[in-house]
């Protein structure tokens, strides 16, 4: 299985501070990454690194099995922090203004990629009068244009109720399962989590403890949340 993104030895320091410590993970093709760790673990340190948001102080990383960052970044999607949309801006007008940033001419594009993410592209209503779900899944949208292989969403449901989290869970599975897309899904609402990733990692004070499958925390009759909570005693230990 090839090797979407693999780290190794990532660090980031921030004025002395190791956000993010000496980590090497590995995502394969077709998975969907469930990136753990507490607020301030430094998911979100590592996710701006892969993208190009942050430089690493030291080590390197690996797109697509290549060290050309630039090309490997031009097949990703990212959606960091709070939902990056124009406020006063329809849906579709949104997605218009990435199409011309990046130089996409066929706009059908448009219509698809809200009909898949679960927004009409005929709705009138500006951004800021969206739910939040319904913003979120607008930013999914944007990180879609261009048809990105990997998908890096940071903390997507964070702050959603019940029915915008199932939402943003099918919505993953689909792009997952139907378009192929492989994903990096960082979180702290790990039974969520647990109902999507095939494949996790755990971070803590900016450190990579440990990456297991699914399949691996099935066989070992654990609960996720169970099991991280086990993680972080015998860190603490």
């Amino acid at each position: 299985m090839e090797s979407v993104l693999k780290t190794h030895g990532l660090t980031k320091l921030y004025g002395g501070h190791q956000a993010v410590s000496n980590v090497s993970m590995n995502v394969q093709q077709g998975d969907i990454y469930g990136f753990i760790g507490r607020n301030g673990a430094g998911k979100t340190t590592l996710i701006r690194m892969v993208v190009g948001l942050a430089a690493p102080s030291t080590g390197s990383l690996e797109l697509f099995g290549s060290t050309n960052l630039s090309e490997g970044r031009k097949r990703i999607g990212t959606v960091i922090e709070s939902p990056a949309v124009y406020p006063h801006m329809t849906a579709r007008q949104n997605l218009e203004v990435q199409c011309r940033m990046m130089g996409i001419q066929d706009k059908r594009v448009i219509n698809d990629t809200l009909i898949t993410v679960g927004l009409d592209p005929q709705d009138k209503k500006k951004a800021k009068n969206f739910s939040l779900g319904m913003k979120q899944r607008l930013a999914i949208a944007i990180a879609l244009i261009g048809s990105p292989e990997f998908l890096c969403l940071d903390e997507p449901i964070n702050g959603l109720d019940p029915t915008g989290i199932i939402e943003i869970r099918e919505l993953i599975q689909r792009l997952n399962q139907d378009h192929g897309i492989t994903v990096l899904i960082s979180s702290h609402i790990l039974g969520e989590l647990s109902k999507l990733a095939t494949r996790f990692g755990v971070i803590e004070n900016g450190v990579l403890i440990q990456e297991f499958t699914s399949e691996e925390l099935w066989n070992k009759g654990e609960d996720l949340e169970k099991y991280f909570v086990s993680i972080m005693k015998g860190v603490q230990a």
